[in-house]
């Protein structure tokens, strides 16, 4: 899901429409010719197993229900983007996405603020990052409409963790 939000978003800022490939030979081709890719999720992780590092140092340590921690780096011509869990892996995407300003004010396209870019710069880009808070939510009333609340909350890192209650 992060993968094809990155493709779609980076045709929406800069106008070119990446190729998206999730098969394993597909991915084995890609990956052996030179050239710009973007790397994500567990693929990223199988591919620079120092990543792993950098998201266990950046983790919460302790966490009680689950800490969530996200890695983007820019190596060459590579761009890998993964988390420490699935939805994590999704955060990752939309910290490179933030970085290029994309930014998601409500849900659905009415909330979408993203700019035009022709060209995608990258700098030195390295960040790993740990949220202190295990419950990130976003919520809407009773009487509100839930269109589009989960793609939102993964683009602006919140998650559905709950903390055990009752009345």
């Amino acid at each position: 899901r992060g993968a094809a939000d990155l493709a779609h978003y980076i045709e929406q800022l800069s106008g070119a429409k990446p190729m998206l490939v999730d098969t394993k030979a597909g991915i084995d081709t890609q990956l052996s010719q030179p050239g710009p890719r973007l790397i994500v999720g567990k693929l990223a992780l199988d591919s620079k197993p120092a990543l792993k590092e950098a998201l266990a140092k950046a983790a919460k340590p302790n966490p009680t229900l689950r800490a969530d921690a996200t890695v983007v780096q820019h190596v060459g011509d590579r761009i890998y983007l993964a988390g420490n869990n699935d939805d994590a892996h999704y955060y990752a995407v939309a910290t490179l996405l933030n970085h290029w300003g994309c930014r998601w004010y409500m849900p659905t396209e009415f909330g979408e603020c993203i700019p035009s870019r022709p060209e995608l710069k990258l700098g030195d880009l390295d960040i790993a990052y740990g949220s202190p808070f295990e419950v990130r939510k976003y919520w809407i009333s009773w009487n509100g409409s839930n269109d589009g609340q989960a793609e939102f909350m993964h683009r602006n890192f919140f998650n559905e963790v709950l903390v055990p209650n009752g009345h």
